[in-house]
């Protein structure tokens, strides 16, 4: 019995060995994974699309047309139609190419390790950042500003 007995003991402890060092390997991971915490960066393309520096361009360029279309004829006004939206597409796949261009760099510089327009739930250890100025300003990096109208002064009495 007392054979028995000892590789009962042994066996128990060789266990609780591989159980101890199950827990340990684990802790190890667990505190690793803390170690490596996801950041994810989101941006607004509503906001960042209202701030994009060709916005502005195209918006004039739909005052004209509205402008040029009070002057044609009805059966005109098709055309006329379809050139602005033609210029609203390529104004549209300009900017998601210049977003496309800029995002790994504003990535890199924001240390996340993925970008995304929302994320609709994220787990414990997922940190979220805002980039949206950052993809508004690197977009309109090198655009010259709107250029504003130079207010003449008043005529003095």
């Amino acid at each position: 019995m007392s054979q028995v007995n000892n590789r009962t003991r042994i066996s128990f402890v060789a266990i609780a060995m591989v159980a101890l060092a199950a827990l340990a390997i684990g802790f190890d991971r667990a505190g690793a994974a803390d170690a490596e915490q996801v950041r994810v960066g989101t941006y607004q393309p509503q906001q960042a699309f209202q701030l994009y520096h060709r916005t502005a361009e195209f918006q004039q360029a739909m005052q004209e047309l509205q402008m040029q279309a009070q002057e044609l004829e009805p059966e005109q006004l098709g055309q006329l139609q379809q050139e602005a939206e033609q210029m609203q597409q390529e104004l549209i796949q300009k900017f998601q190419q210049d977003v496309e261009a800029a995002v790994p760099e504003i990535a890199e510089n924001a240390n996340v390790d993925i970008v995304a327009v929302e994320v609709v739930y994220s787990a414990p250890g997922v940190e979220v950042e805002d980039l949206t100025d950052q993809v508004v300003e690197q977009i309109n990096e090198g655009a010259e500003a709107p250029q504003q109208e130079e207010l003449q002064p008043l005529p003095t009495p």
